[in-house]
């Protein structure tokens, strides 16, 4: 896949699921697409959590 044989910092996508970042691709929402610098800078500055998958002990 793309991210194994290049290695990208951070992977995006707009899709209409929630806002999160896990395994190096941020997730966000449509509505929220006129802040992805922000975001962008929040998840490379690590001020934004990256969430535990679900079958993960909480």
């Amino acid at each position: 896949m793309f991210h194994q044989k290049y290695r990208p910092a951070l992977r995006i996508r707009y899709s209409l699921k929630n806002l999160y970042y896990r395994d190096g691709m941020l997730n966000i929402p449509l509505f929220l697409s006129d802040y992805t610098t922000e975001l962008i800078e929040m998840v490379l500055s690590g001020n934004l959590i990256q969430e535990k998958h679900q079958n993960e002990d909480k």
